[in-house]
């Protein structure tokens, strides 16, 4: 039986890309012909394309000198991005929209929606797609990691409940999704693993380059004013160089570098002394390569709290008094990680067992 992932597949956005690479390779490993669905929705591949010249120049002039500049960079970097997963994943010859979506039925036996935000649905635009209108009972459908981005409001559950009895169960991202839905459904809703956390640390390792040149530094990824005070004042205390990943203007107090590639992104964690991340999968691969982190939630708390509450290690979401939060004990937190991992991939199998 052939399987299709449905999720944000073409995107200008690492842990994204991460986190579709890892859970394709977890369903293959798992012995299943798997591949992902090449879906096509406008306002998504229009916010995570690079942006035209044209586009820039009518909606804000004032932005064209940050065009020239940074456009040629995020180009090549989403260039990059969908390089690996063509070169690790199998992405569909056949590109799928909200017109042709109804033919799904007609490649796959079974389709997996997830992981990823893929239900905020102000995000894909109330695009249907993601919550399986596609499927009208010729199809196994499946969720894996499912994401809302936030707490539902009133009329978002309304629009969702018709569709969730399309799904064989629910595996979400968030315990608060878990709990919103679960009234919903007559089945079990589980809180499972992000796809990265599906696979090893040694997995990953094999795609760190070799040392990019920068030492003893405090690394910074997804940022506001108020993580990156917290960063400056914890490099120079600790005598670290600060570094800034930004694809905008120069800033004077720190380095700033743009990655372009898997590698490159993960070297700069893995090299790193410390870290400090407003991003889900900033905070995930700091866990993965056992960097001191700290973690502050620019806009969703619930999966970052959540993960953190897991493994024990809430003293490290950015407060005051984090620059003095005790050591991370990893040979705990592995094991707590190694449990999780085990538990979801159990569950994933489990999910995709009538589908041999």
């Amino acid at each position: 039986m052939k399987i299709g992932i449905l999720t944000f597949q073409n995107t200008n956005n690492f842990g994204a890309t991460l986190q579709v690479y890892a859970l394709f390779s977890t369903i293959k490993k798992l012995g299943f012909e798997i591949e992902i669905i090449n879906y096509y929705n406008e306002v998504i591949d229009s916010r995570e394309s690079p942006a035209k010249f044209e586009a820039v120049f009518l909606k804000n002039p004032k932005r064209l000198l940050c065009h020239f500049l940074f456009e040629p960079i995020l180009s090549k970097k989403h260039k990059k991005l969908r390089s690996f997963l063509r070169e690790n994943c199998k992405i569909s010859s056949t590109t799928f929209d909200c017109e042709s979506k109804l033919t799904l039925p007609e490649y796959y036996d079974a389709v997996i929606i997830g992981s990823d935000q893929v239900w905020n649905l102000s995000l894909i635009s109330n695009d249907m797609t993601y919550l399986g209108d596609f499927n009208n009972g010729q199809l196994k459908l499946f969720t894996y990691g499912v994401s809302s981005g936030k707490e539902l409001n009133k009329k978002e559950i309304e629009i969702i409940a018709p569709y969730l009895e399309k799904f064989e169960c629910y595996y979400v991202r968030e315990e608060k999704l878990k709990e919103q839905i679960k009234h919903l459904v007559n089945k079990d809703v589980k809180v499972v693993a992000d796809p990265t956390a599906l696979l090893a640390k040694d997995d990953w390792e094999k795609y760190i380059e070799s040392h990019h040149g920068y030492s003893k530094y405090v690394f910074v990824y997804f940022y506001d004013k108020k993580l990156l005070s917290y960063a400056k004042a914890y490099a120079k205390k600790n005598n670290l160089k600060l570094i800034v990943v930004s694809y905008g203007c120069w800033q004077k107090g720190y380095k700033t570098v743009r990655p372009t590639s898997i590698g490159e992104f993960l070297s700069f964690i893995y090299h790193a002394d410390t870290v400090f991340t407003g991003s889900y999968h900033g905070l995930l691969f700091s866990i993965y390569f056992h960097k001191d982190f700290y973690a502050y939630s620019l806009r969703n708390t619930d999966r970052m709290e959540y993960l953190l509450s897991k493994l024990d290690i809430a003293n490290r979401k950015i407060c005051p008094e984090a620059a003095d939060a005790a050591p991370i004990q990893w040979g705990e937190v592995d094991k707590k990680m190694k449990a999780f991992r085990e538990e979801s991939i159990e569950a994933l199998a489990e999910a995709l067992g009538g589908c041999k």
